[in-house]
């Protein structure tokens, strides 16, 4: 199978594809008539490099909380100031990057050599093609302020990975049961007031900043916040409101 799914996303079935399935329909029957030498099922490095893909691709996916796999923000990474957090995951996406681009542009290039297309298909992977994200600061601290909102409702926690609190009704109690010892505990009513003015003492951007305070630590509060309204191109409130 892995092969195989190596086989069908490579640049090689382009050409068979057109010849094949020469409307827009890929049906069953037609993928089926689709060559498969035997050589690409002898060919012990495909199935290697096609883990490594699928691992790439993974992590990508799991570092968002559109994953169910979601287990903390990438930005929680140890580091107390956002700057060098930041600069740490930007690096491990871009080799990220790199090690997924590579990876398929080799498998485009043992499909070439099989099918004896060299010459014929496109080998380089376009960046632009290559599915993992590369580090975009706008959308990590956007990112990184839903998240910290979210633990300030109780869903996640900065002491337990994964979702804490993910059902309608669900109280404080609920969450202290969950994390008894939490660094961070949520919001008690369950409401963040968003005003142009802090006229109460858990609007959102108290309770952020509280979150940040906890998550980072208090002697880089000022300078996380700064990065993040930087980053934002406006301030909290008015990112909120």
């Amino acid at each position: 199978l892995l092969r195989l799914q190596a086989l069908l996303n490579s640049t090689v079935i382009s050409p068979v594809a057109s010849i094949l399935s020469p409307t827009l329909d890929f049906e069953a029957g037609q993928v089926a008539e689709y060559p498969v030498f035997h050589t690409v099922i002898g060919n012990a490095s495909i199935p290697m490099t096609v883990e490594c893909c699928i691992d790439s691709s993974k992590l990508d996916w799991d570092s968002f909380e559109t994953s169910w796999d979601f287990r903390r923000h990438p930005l929680l990474n140890g580091h107390t100031s956002l700057s060098e957090a930041a600069a740490t995951i930007e690096a491990e996406w871009q080799k990220r990057f790199d090690s997924l681009k590579s990876n398929e542009e080799e498998l485009n290039r043992i499909f070439a050599k099989i099918y004896d297309l060299e010459g014929e298909v496109p080998i380089e992977v376009p960046d632009d093609k290559v599915s993992v994200r590369r580090f975009d600061l706008g959308r990590e601290v956007r990112s990184l302020v839903s998240y910290g909102v979210g633990c300030m409702f109780g869903r996640y926690s900065i002491d337990r990975d994964g979702l804490v609190l993910a059902d309608q009704g669900s109280t404080l109690a609920d969450f202290r049961e969950k994390v008894p010892d939490a660094t961070f505990v949520p919001d008690p009513d369950d409401v963040l007031p968003i005003l142009d003015g802090e006229w109460f003492e858990d609007d959102i951007v108290t309770g952020f900043r509280r979150w940040l305070a906890a998550a980072f630590g208090d002697a880089t509060l000022d300078e996380n916040v700064r990065f993040i309204e930087d980053a934002l191109g406006k301030d909290l409130r008015t990112y909120f409101i």
